[in-house]
């Protein structure tokens, strides 16, 4: 009996072991669409403070707008159009709006960050990450339910398949800094063309589970220009503008 239970341990043991051997390290993926100063700053950041082989952006080259060395480490970044999205996704709208075509035309696999370049770090971009104790498909800031927002204009974009979900159940978000799980980006691949939408109500609906980011990283993101503290609050901070 014994040998038996040891035996069993053993198993476990080795299928955990297993298991943590195929789990996908965390992405880090910088959206873009012009060549700024503030934008070159968030990205040197990432690559600085963060796991330099798991740092991507994807660049929305549809007005050839980048700039020949103008952003290091070229080969991490994804360059796109509209055109490539509308041949990767039938229901694609524009690259802003449908942000799944840019995710699935990486081609990368979760656990992805997905961030947005008027976000600012107030600390170390890998401490304040790596602080969030990541939970369910997909996370984001402003989570609501309808009731709660229902003249939120944006319930409505929702198209294909997932279109058919009920008004009073549909869930808004912010999409400035979003986490996605590897669930979650498996999701995004499977319904390519089957289902789309404006992306703060559309990954809310396709997620399985969705969760607030937690109050102790966030310090101020909402869609209207902030300036963060003077001292160092290891907190996030959107709109930010560079002054």
């Amino acid at each position: 009996m014994l040998v038996l239970l040891l035996l069993l341990l053993i198993i476990c043991i080795l299928i955990i072991k297993k298991q943590s051997a195929f789990t996908e390290p965390t992405k880090y993926l910088l959206r873009a669409h012009k060549c700024d100063n503030q934008t070159r700053i968030m990205w040197n950041r990432m690559l600085e403070e963060l796991p330099q082989e798991n740092c991507f952006m994807i660049f929305d080259e549809t007005q050839q707008s980048i700039e020949q060395g103008y952003y290091s480490k070229p080969e991490k970044i994804f360059l796109h159009t509209e055109n490539d999205c509308k041949n990767l996704n039938k229901l694609h709208d524009m690259i802003y709006n449908t942000v799944e075509s840019s995710i699935c035309f990486t081609k990368l696999s979760g656990p992805i960050w997905v961030l947005e370049n008027d976000l600012y770090f107030n600390g170390n971009m890998s401490k304040i990450l790596g602080s969030v104790d990541c939970k369910g498909d997909f996370m984001a800031t402003h989570i609501r339910k309808y009731k709660e927002d229902p003249t939120w204009s944006h319930f409505p974009r929702l198209v294909g398949d997932i279109s058919s979900i009920p008004m009073e159940q549909r869930i808004a978000s912010l999409f400035s800094i979003v986490w996605c799980s590897s669930k979650m980006i498996q999701l995004l691949h499977e319904n390519l063309g089957k289902s789309s939408g404006y992306c703060e109500v559309y990954f809310t609906a396709l997620a399985p589970e969705t969760t607030q980011l937690p109050d102790s990283i966030i310090g101020v993101v909402i869609p209207s220009v902030v300036k963060p503290p003077n001292s160092i609050d290891d907190k996030v901070y959107h709109k930010y503008i560079l002054e």
